[in-house]
């Protein structure tokens, strides 16, 4: 409701426009019919001009707000997978928009910034149900994260121009218990996730829908 912009992602979409499994139908049941409403004009992706780049935010992938794209995993893929979230297409109905000079997706909970050649790839991570982990100690905690982009918004003058990630700890288990004290189908996998940061098992989720 503050947000100048908000673009949609996976949530979203499976709750207004194609829900699978019941958390799903669950969430269509706790918003109004003005939020669905509002939900489904939100678009796929925004472009803006800052100090003279050319910068894109969209949630997943330009294909799809499902697909993950890993990079973590230097493979011999990794530049394919890099070079294609710089491309305009159908599905974000974009082909005649300038190419972005910087990218910044979301989807993995997981905050990352690449550099290759010229291009910027940017994931902030998340501000909640994160999986950005980290081991101290033999403990594991959790971060949530956002970016912060200094820059002249709308300019298209080469300016000075700065990104950072912070990432800051905050009550995961307070969040996860939360979800506890709902009727929320499959609850106990969401609080496993928001608690640990380990998603569940996709494989499990898999054998629900066939089921």
């Amino acid at each position: 409701s503050i947000c100048e912009v908000v673009v949609m992602g996976n949530c979203e979409d499976r709750t207004v426009n194609t829900p699978r499994i019941d958390e799903h139908y669950w969430n269509q049941e706790q918003l109004t019919e003005e939020q669905k409403e509002k939900i489904k004009k939100l678009p796929l992706s925004y472009d803006f001009k800052m100090s003279g780049y050319n910068i894109r935010i969209m949630h997943a992938s330009p294909y799809s707000n499902h697909q993950k794209a890993y990079f973590w995993d230097f493979d011999d893929e990794f530049s394919n997978r890099m070079e294609t979230m710089f491309n305009n297409t159908e599905f974000l109905n974009n082909l005649e928009a300038d190419k972005p000079d910087i990218v910044i997706f979301g989807h993995l909970h997981k905050p990352m910034i690449i550099r290759q050649k010229e291009k910027l790839l940017i994931n902030p991570g998340a501000v909640s149900n994160t999986s950005d982990l980290v081991n101290i100690n033999g403990k594991d905690y959790t971060y949530g994260s956002y970016l912060s982009l200094e820059g002249e918004y709308g300019s298209e003058e080469i300016s000075e121009f700065s990104y950072k990630i912070v990432k800051f700890i905050y009550n995961h288990k307070e969040e996860a218990e939360r979800i506890l004290k709902t009727d929320m189908p499959n609850k106990e996998s969401a609080y496993t996730e928001i608690y640990t940061g380990k998603y569940f098992d996709r494989k499990l989720l898999e054998k629900r829908l066939e089921g």
